[in-house]
């Protein structure tokens, strides 16, 4: 069964939907380029080794990627409540979003240089 994932507007969920929005604020600038896409990849990757805490990578790795529910996450990883994975999962969220913020200034910034 796969999972419904909300809207970008409330929030970004998952590196496809990072990316999807990545995508649209490049081309809002004119960058359409699929080794932008590629470059976006590698920056989110990174940001999320960089930025988030184990527990919150494997939160979301889990619950994203390998489709398991809150309940499942709390029991593997020895968690006292499914309202603890779900912080961990909206916590990791927010730092990405800031992240993907700064990458879409970098972006802008750079488009106005050329």
């Amino acid at each position: 069964m796969a999972r419904t994932i909300k809207p970008i507007a409330s929030r970004l969920t998952c590196t496809e939907e990072m990316l999807d929005y990545l995508s649209y604020l490049s081309a809002e600038n004119g960058s359409t380029n699929k080794d932008e896409r590629l470059k976006m990849v590698e920056f989110i990757k990174t940001a999320m080794q960089i930025e988030l805490t184990q527990r919150q990578r494997r939160c979301i790795t889990e619950y994203y990627l390998n489709n398991k529910s809150l309940k499942e996450i709390a029991n593997e990883l020895g968690l006292s409540s499914q309202s603890t994975v779900s912080y961990h999962i909206s916590r990791g969220i927010e730092k990405i979003k800031k992240r993907v913020e700064y990458y879409n200034i970098y972006l802008i910034r750079n488009s106005e240089d050329e």
